[in-house]
């Protein structure tokens, strides 16, 4: 039962009450026993701490930041909607343990994911912390910095609760890229007056740092085109670049050039 009482300094407060009989089963009540207990302290820090969660929910709202709290000993985690849905998927499609987030770290950052986790686990770093890839719902990949730190530990150190926060990076990566290929673009351009030279270097720049796949065509005085490039991101898409390398050009025909990537 929950009630108000009035006191002397006309002040509320929250009290909680019980009432019970000091009777066997079955035998008439002669006296009933009450207890009032003041627990107007314990309200007031309850809400306390929802007005404090609130603030704290709107201030990663806010920052965009999505947040997880995982218990290390389990597997269990609470992933936050924010960290759903900017992998493209609603909440309700996230499974909530750690290997919704691990299977989903980029095969090449895995390794510096598990690094920094391990080093921060031992006591060697205050904080972990990464920028790594991770997978989206359509198989695209997006950046992201985490951040976390481990609030608790058993008797023997081992962590058994860790919590942190995580922001989307890929614009900043993107721009990052961008800056870098510009950077290095000026003095390939003034290094050498071999032109021939001068884009095959750029070319390796931008999938480097811009995109997947770069072809290079020079259109020669007699108006004839010649390939001069294909560079490809992925070692593994040598074959791809020889398959491009090898279609003969027709600026006539343009089409033609579909057509021969077709029967690739």
């Amino acid at each position: 039962v929950w009630a108000a009482g009035d006191v002397a300094d006309w002040t509320y407060r929250q009290i909680a009450t019980s009432v019970g009989t000091g009777a066997k089963a079955g035998m008439q009540a002669e006296q009933y026993i009450a207890q009032i207990e003041d627990i107007t302290e314990q309200v007031r820090a309850q809400e306390a701490i929802r007005q404090s969660q609130e603030r704290f929910e709107l201030a990663l709202k806010g920052a965009d930041l999505a947040w997880w709290d995982w218990n290390v000993t389990t597997g269990e985690a609470v992933l936050s909607p924010r960290w759903a849905t900017m992998r493209g998927f609603s909440p309700e499609e996230v499974a909530p343990h750690v290997d919704s987030w691990l299977s989903g770290v980029h095969p090449d950052d895995r390794t510096q994911v598990e690094s920094a986790l391990a080093a921060h686990f031992e006591g060697r770093t205050p904080e972990y912390a990464t920028e790594h890839r991770a997978r989206t719902k359509s198989g695209e990949w997006i950046w992201v910095l985490d951040r976390g730190k481990v609030f608790a530990r058993d008797e023997r150190g081992r962590p058994t609760r860790m919590a942190g926060t995580e922001l989307d990076i890929t614009e900043r990566k993107r721009i990052e890229r961008e800056q870098r290929f510009l950077a290095e673009v000026g003095p390939t351009l003034a290094g050498t007056l071999d032109y021939e030279e001068t884009l095959s270097r750029i070319a390796e720049l931008a999938v480097r740092d811009l995109a997947d796949l770069c072809i290079v065509d020079i259109v020669e005085d007699d108006r004839e085109i010649r390939r001069l490039k294909v560079a490809s991101r992925d070692p593994s898409k040598a074959w791809l670049c020889e398959s491009f390398a090898g279609v003969e050009l027709d600026r006539s025909r343009p089409h033609l050039l579909w057509l021969s990537l077709i029967h690739i």
